[in-house]
This record gives structure tokens, C-alpha cells and sequence, in this order.
């Protein structure tokens, strides 16, 4: 019993880090951890600037490690993720809604994830709402008129 144990431990121990690992730092993972539905494209800021690491070429980053422009350009992002510096000395990690801008932090930005959200279809249009609220009140008036 004891040496299946052993091996249980050591097999959930080489197992464990590679499933994690997959998650961490994919565009899906970090936009919806943000409060997106889903990643778009991650550009990530080196030596040479800025490159798209994967994801949708359509969207856009220039500018150095400093700063930086983006621009979701044709594509369905809805907004980005900004990573700059070390988290755990001060570092940044957050989310901006928008179609374009300007970033620009105190420490080097390390990547950029453009994400999206799935869109929203209301159950009601507001004509529905309308119509719906004034079948109501003429209802209303039809009951107490026959009281």
C-alpha cells in the first residue's frame, strides 16, 4: 500500500506541472481571467521590439518596451491585457476595454493580449420593451376603466 502511494505521489508530481504549464500565459487564459470571453492575438515586447507571439496578425502594436500603441484594427477584439514588470516586485497586470491606445508604465511591458467578448444579443430590444410596457399600461387602463 505504502509503495503505491509513493508512486501515486510521484507520478501526480511529473504530471501536475505540464498540465498546468499549457494554461499559463496563453491569450485565453489571461483575457478571461480578466473578465473577457476569449483571447485574440499576444504580442510580446524583446530586444527587437515588439512581435506577435500568436494569435490574429490583423491587430496592431508599435512603439518600444516604454511605450506602446495598439490597435485592434479588423479584428474582434474588444479590449487588452497588459503585462509590464515583475508581479510579485511591483510589476502590472490589468485589463483596458477599448478599440485603440497608449501604454505606457513605470516598468518595461513584457506582453500585450488582445481579447474579445462574445456578443451581446439582449432578450428584449428596447421596440419589444416599449411595446411590451405599453400593452401594460393600456391593460391597465382597460381594468380600471371597467371597475
Amino acid at each position: 500500500m505504502k509503495k503505491l502511494l509513493i508512486l501515486f505521489v510521484a507520478l501526480a508530481t511529473l504530471l501536475v506541472p505540464s498540465v498546468i504549464a499549457q494554461g499559463i500565459g496563453s491569450p485565453d487564459v489571461e483575457c478571461t481571467g480578466l473578465g473577457f470571453d476569449f483571447g485574440v492575438a499576444k504580442w510580446e515586447c524583446g530586444a527587437g521590439g515588439w512581435s506577435l507571439s500568436e494569435g490574429d496578425a490583423n491587430t496592431i502594436v508599435t512603439g518600444s518596451c516604454d511605450v506602446a500603441d495598439w490597435d485592434v484594427d479588423s479584428t474582434n477584439a474588444t479590449g487588452i491585457v497588459v503585462k509590464a514588470g515583475n508581479i510579485e516586485h511591483g510589476g502590472v497586470h490589468y485589463a483596458i476595454w477599448g478599440t485603440s491606445g497608449t501604454v505606457d508604465e513605470e516598468k518595461d511591458l513584457s506582453h500585450i493580449t488582445f481579447c474579445g467578448d462574445e456578443e451581446y444579443i439582449p432578450e428584449f430590444g428596447l421596440l419589444t420593451g416599449l411595446a411590451a410596457f405599453g400593452a401594460a399600461g393600456a391593460g391597465y387602463l382597460f381594468i380600471r376603466k371597467k371597475r
